[in-house]
């Protein structure tokens, strides 16, 4: 998306199809923190991808999920 210009004028198209459709829009194989940026600027939803999780066995969600919470609770606090 970043380094290609029709991936950069379809993904906006794409998220804003979405959006008007009443969806909300997840982008898949997010693997670093700049392109979850502009995935964040062009109004995408969620994501999911190596930058956001390593691929990991089931009997550690719980733990990951716990962990996540406590980091956005401290960001929404921070924010406030």
């Amino acid at each position: 998306m970043l380094a290609n210009p029709t991936d950069a004028s379809i993904v906006p198209s794409s998220v804003g199809l979405g959006h008007n459709l009443g969806l909300s829009v997840l982008a898949e194989g997010v693997e670093d923190e700049v392109t979850w940026e502009r995935l964040r600027q062009i109004g995408c939803d969620v994501a999911q991808g190596y930058f956001l999780c390593r691929p990991s066995p089931a009997s550690q969600l719980t733990a990951w999920l716990r962990d996540r919470r406590q980091v956005l609770v401290a960001a929404a606090e921070t924010a406030t």
